[in-house]
């Protein structure tokens, strides 16, 4: 039990730092205009390793 108490406060920390340093008024902490975001939630390095290459294909990088 303790070690779930531990895991939810550091959770809090990170989502409170998360959010500070995405709203600070010097250099906050956001992608670029130009990002793609990927969400490897659910893919396998390989398939993240994947669509990289094929973006950077599309963008004439590779």
């Amino acid at each position: 039990k303790g070690d779930d108490v531990n895991l939810a406060s550091l959770l809090d920390e990170i989502r409170a730092r998360d959010e500070r340093d995405t709203q600070r008024a010097v250099a906050p902490l956001k992608p670029a205009d130009d990002a793609i975001q990927l969400d490897s939630t659910a893919l396998s390095i390989e398939q993240v390793l994947g669509q990289i290459l094929s973006e950077a294909a599309k963008r004439d990088l590779a």
